[in-house]
């Protein structure tokens, strides 16, 4: 297994940190790109091992952190810039996206490996609607695979008060495993209906004409299934398959301390590789 980690940078000139993982065998191989979801990151809890295993089935995985997810190079697991969380938005973590597809699909070093015409999306929770969006914009895009997806962004930034957040000009979340109050800047209201048709899922969802595959947990504490179901009913190119049991990180923790995969994770990773290889 060949595993590498690089830095790209993006539009806002903040380091994007990659991992690229796949067997070194100058097959062309397609390739899945990982967007992780709010509160999340590239190393949360057991998705290195979950990468590592679609690369041994012959993948191209690429894992990345949004530039502006609050981790740092230095720092991978923490959430030390507050500052770039609470600037963070959908149009930066869509444009984060096209930079990681651009330097896979143009890079001279990966192109015996990578098979530019099988680009295909994997994303956990806001991370699978990220994708989703991405779909719907970019052609490239052949298949999307989302883990316990968001089915709607607006509810997403309508969810606070927005004169209180305006006159503040912030409002917080709590980080539950580690207590700290994350920031969240009022321009991710304001960039959400300044740039609406692009991000707005609902909206989107008429744009999205590839395969998409939800995996989710009928216990999924974060996204009902409700949610998830209304953007699948819109999407005439979608499955839906409902793990019994499973909550949202589907077993997953952080940190995870074992090789093993959760019982609920290895039945997503079954039910993904077979949409994958189809």
């Amino acid at each position: 297994m060949n595993t590498q980690s690089i830095l790209l940078t993006s539009f806002t000139g903040k380091p994007i940190a990659t991992d690229l993982r796949f067997l070194p065998n100058k097959i062309k191989k397609p390739i899945l790109v990982f967007s992780h979801g709010f509160k999340g990151f590239k190393d949360w809890g057991h998705f290195p091992i979950i990468a590592e295993r679609f690369a041994r089935e012959g993948f191209f995985v690429v894992s990345f952190n949004f530039s502006h997810n609050g981790t740092s190079p230095l720092q991978l697991q923490d959430f030390a810039d507050a500052e770039a969380f609470g600037n963070n938005n959908y149009s930066i973590q869509l444009d984060d996206l096209g930079v990681v597809l651009n330097f896979i699909l143009n890079s001279k070093d990966y192109e015996d490996e990578v098979d530019g015409q099988k680009l295909y999306l994997w994303g956990h929770s806001i991370g699978a609607g990220i994708s989703l969006l991405k779909a719907a914009e970019d052609s490239r895009v052949k298949k999307v695979l989302a883990w316990a997806s968001v089915g709607n962004t607006l509810k997403r930034v309508t969810m606070y008060d927005p004169q209180e957040w305006k006159s503040k000009g912030v409002t917080y979340i709590t980080n539950a495993r580690t207590g700290q109050q994350l920031p969240i800047y009022y321009q991710f209201y304001t960039d959400f209906f300044e740039h609406q048709q692009r991000l707005d899922l609902e909206e989107a969802a008429s744009r999205i004409n590839v395969p998409v595959q939800f995996i989710h947990g009928n216990e999924d504490e974060a996204v009902s299934i409700a949610e998830v179901t209304g953007l699948h009913e819109k999407l005439p190119m979608s499955n839906l398959k409902i793990i019994t049991e499973a909550g949202h990180t589907f077993g997953g923790k952080h940190p995870w301390n074992s090789v093993a995969l959760p019982k609920h994770t290895e039945e997503a990773l079954a039910l993904s590789l077979e949409f994958l290889k189809k």
